[in-house]
């Protein structure tokens, strides 16, 4: 068997190949730049995302630390007015027992004006004053008994 030589490719044959691989390089290109695209919006995507996530925490952190103030704010004032509850409730105790105390003295008092009367001396005294004296003593004992 003898070999053939293969015949040379024509001039059109080799055009079409050219044209073939021309566009084949030029899909190549656009999947290339499709790619590079894709992945230069993935990236400013995931950049928009990470750039969301911290503002999300800034604002979560700010909300927080406001809720923080307020809550210290709030037990602030709390304890301010269970200072100021303490003090009224204090004046309040001792306004009584001054009261009490001076309830305790008008009693004295009247103890120590009726037994004055019950033991003044009578026979020296002038006779409207003596008639005065006699009224309150009567009084007293009318009480007593």
């Amino acid at each position: 068997m003898t070999s053939r030589a293969s015949r040379p490719r024509g001039h059109k044959a080799t055009k079409a190949d050219m044209k073939r691989d021309a566009s084949a390089l030029h899909l190549v290109g656009i999947l290339k730049d499709l790619y590079a695209e894709k992945e230069m919006s993935t990236d400013k995507r995931d950049e928009r995302k990470r750039r969301d996530n911290e503002e999300a925490m800034r604002n979560y952190y700010d909300v927080q630390k406001r809720k923080l103030d307020i809550d210290e704010t709030n037990a602030r004032s709390r304890a301010k007015e269970v200072a100021l509850k303490e003090k009224e409730l204090e004046l309040i105790a001792t306004s009584k027992a001054k009261e009490v105390e001076l309830k305790q003295r008008e009693v004295e008092l009247k103890l120590l004006s009726e037994n004055l009367i019950m033991t003044a001396d009578l026979t020296t005294m002038p006779p409207a004053r003596r008639a005065w004296f006699d009224k309150r003593q009567k009084e007293i004992q009318d009480r007593s008994n």
